[in-house]
């Protein structure tokens, strides 16, 4: 069918099934265009097989596309896809140029002379489309190279030193088949808060130094994956870590908790401060909480007068500091405002309060 006509005949899906009815096809095309993509307008020294491949392609492929006006942006990628595999003497030139670049990289020794010492960074992406394993060669892969590798299935499992980034596209499969010598802690922890990679699987040994030196961490910051992080760790607990260590993270754990949970609603999203994911805590520990935001003393499963006592004048003290802090720069909010309730703490996070609890509760509401 002429091209002129097909941006009329045919949506996006049908098209593609029209030039390509076997999706393995299908791939292998879209992987050599990808390739291709990867090394035309590339910045830097490129090999001089490189600049002559670029001007192939660009010369019988993309200039010989002709098309009605639109189908560019409607078909995309189809169209030079289907003018590779209508070319059989482009797809040759391809196949030499590809076994080129991957006989430079097969001779390359990563401690000694890397594939990055040889090759620029576009023309490995390019070799990895067809050779995966090839990565390997490359000491300090970049991000658009592990990407290609996630995205080829099992070649993930040449992936070096993956980063955080990456444990998002990735399945559990995937994460699991990198060699445990080619991980690092960042990256496991980050699997292990997707659900992705057991604790048990990572060097675990590494958590506390990790803890201790992680507030700006990506998953420290977000309160549901730093939960599911300490409901981990807390399933190892003290046998693997010891009491003392157990302590430190867990105090280090309460000082990174920085979610409202004066805002009672969200616990009913199950977003929970980190004292409700700890196992046995100790009354330091739960003091310390307490300390922070007095609204987690609901989370302290067997209450006593001391810790109810901390909570009541915690939250006073935070709710007399808020009114001074917005009589001086949001005069015109409503007292209502506060966040800081010693009614809704009584009330709801308060468990059977002992008379002399009541009577606290009675002096400091007046």
């Amino acid at each position: 069918m002429e091209h002129e006509c097909i941006c009329h005949e045919y949506t996006r899906q049908e098209y593609k099934e029209h030039i390509f009815p076997d999706k393995k096809e299908y791939f292998r095309f879209l992987d050599m265009f990808l390739a291709c993509k990867q090394i035309v307008g590339a910045f830097g020294y490129s090999h001089p097989a490189t600049l002559e491949f670029c001007n192939i392609y660009k010369k019988d492929i993309m200039n010989s596309i002709t098309v009605c006006s639109g189908a560019r942006e409607k078909f995309g990628c189809l169209l030079p896809m289907e003018k590779m595999k209508d070319n059989p003497e482009f797809q040759k030139k391809f196949q030499a140029y590809t076994d080129l670049l991957a006989k430079i990289m097969k001779g390359c020794i990563v401690d000694y002379n890397p594939a990055e010492m040889v090759l620029n960074e576009s023309e490995i992406c390019f070799v990895l489309y067809s050779y995966p394993e090839l990565a390997k060669h490359v000491k300090e892969q970049t991000y658009s190279m592990r990407e290609i590798l996630v995205k080829k299935g099992k070649a993930a499992r040449y992936i070096k030193n993956p980063d955080i980034n990456c444990v998002r596209s990735m399945t559990m499969s995937q994460i699991q088949s990198i060699p445990f010598n080619q991980r690092d802690i960042d990256f496991e922890i980050m699997a292990v808060a997707y659900n992705k990679l057991p604790i048990t699987k990572i060097h675990f040994r590494q958590l506390p130094d990790f803890i201790a030196q992680s507030a700006d961490s990506h998953i420290m910051k977000h309160a549901d994956l730093r939960g599911k992080l300490l409901q981990e760790i807390e399933m190892l607990g003290a046998p693997v870590f010891g009491d003392s260590v157990m302590e430190k993270m867990r105090l280090a754990f309460i000082e990174q908790d920085d979610v409202r949970y004066d805002l009672i609603d969200c616990w009913s999203w199950d977003l929970k401060p980190v004292l409700a994911y700890m196992k046995s805590p100790s009354k330091k520990v739960k003091e310390t909480s307490v300390r922070k935001n007095p609204y987690t003393v609901g989370f302290v499963k067997y209450q006593y007068d001391a810790i109810q006592d901390l909570a009541l004048r915690v939250c006073h003290e935070k709710h007399t500091e808020y009114l001074k802090l917005r009589s001086k720069y949001d005069w015109y909010k409503d007292s209502r405002d506060n966040p800081w309730n010693l009614q809704v703490l009584y009330q709801n996070m308060i468990k059977n309060p002992s008379i002399n609890i009541q009577k606290l509760y009675n002096e400091l509401t007046l």
